[in-house]
């Protein structure tokens, strides 16, 4: 765990060696994030963010900063470390120019040196120019050929952040016939159980409630089910966890989104939590009822 003093944590390199990816990554460490912040205005974010509110802030200096120059970088680093002593800490990002070159020729994008020099010159130029302040620098990582996991892996041994051993689970009930929700990682369909909506008197009850989920558990289907959906779940767990997946949504869906599908997403959750898993629950349809008495 970070310690409870707020860290600060300065990312410059070369353009193109990983500034945005190493920024999402500590982003999702908790951190309050600032790409290509202008150097007169650091003092003033570092104020606010760090100071006043107490976060832990993360900005990126490289060619396209404005007002780069290395004297007044240096200048900055220096007031940082004075401040916040350990908790301030500079990483240096480089690639070997050939995989600078591959990565902007693949992604069509310009330089931010390329306006006066022709890409291979640009490349060359912030090169030599960010290399001087590899030595300023508490954590050095060369991205060439590098995943963006073993990227993450770098950076958060590097600045000694424990990484996180529990996935973050979103677990979703929702209605077919409403459509099948945005962005859900894997759905599954809980119209073979038996309805709730024929008993007369669970209809006006939710799988909220004891005696829905008792009677979605009864069905002869159910354990059988659960014990699969288990066993399937735990490797991808895993899976998220080695491959940096911030996020997974898990999504239970039945006929009208009220009765099965909300019993089986409140029975996972439960389960996943157990497991020690970060779990959101969120039950579409019944939000949108709520919604509407409100």
């Amino acid at each position: 765990m970070r310690d409870k003093q707020p860290s600060v944590i300065l990312v410059l390199g070369q353009a193109g060696a990983g500034h945005s990816t190493a920024v999402k990554i500590l982003e999702d460490e908790g951190f309050m994030s600032v790409d290509n912040m202008p150097l007169a205005l650091v003092d003033q974010l570092v104020a606010l963010e760090v100071e006043t509110e107490g976060n832990d802030l993360v900005f990126c200096v490289d060619a396209r900063t404005s007002g780069f120059d290395i004297q007044a970088l240096q200048r900055l680093i220096e007031n940082l470390r004075q401040k916040f002593d350990t908790a301030f800490k500079v990483v240096h990002l480089s690639a070997t120019p050939l995989e600078i070159l591959r990565r902007f020729q693949s992604t069509r994008r310009n330089h931010p040196l390329a306006g006066e020099h022709q890409l291979e010159e640009a490349i060359a130029l912030d090169y030599e120019r960010m290399s001087e302040l590899r030595t300023l620098a508490d954590v050095t990582i060369n991205s060439t050929a590098t995943s963006p996991n073993a990227l993450r892996r770098a950076l958060l041994n590097g600045l000694e952040i424990e990484q996180v051993n529990s996935a973050q689970i979103r677990v979703l009930s929702f209605a077919y016939k409403e459509g099948l929700p945005e962005g859900a990682d894997y759905v599954f369909d809980m119209r073979f159980l038996r309805n709730p909506h024929w008993a007369p008197d669970l209809r006006v009850m939710t799988g909220e409630a004891e005696e829905v989920a008792n009677y979605v558990a009864a069905d002869e289907h159910f354990e059988s089910f659960c014990r699969d959906l288990k066993r399937l779940s735990v490797p991808i767990f895993k899976g998220a966890l080695r491959d940096n997946r911030p996020q997974i949504t898990f999504a239970f869906g039945c006929t009208g989104g009220k009765h099965r599908s909300v019993a089986m997403a409140v029975y996972f959750a439960a389960w996943a939590k157990a497991e020690g898993h970060n779990v959101s629950i969120l039950h579409r349809e019944l939000q949108k009822i709520q919604a509407q008495e409100s």
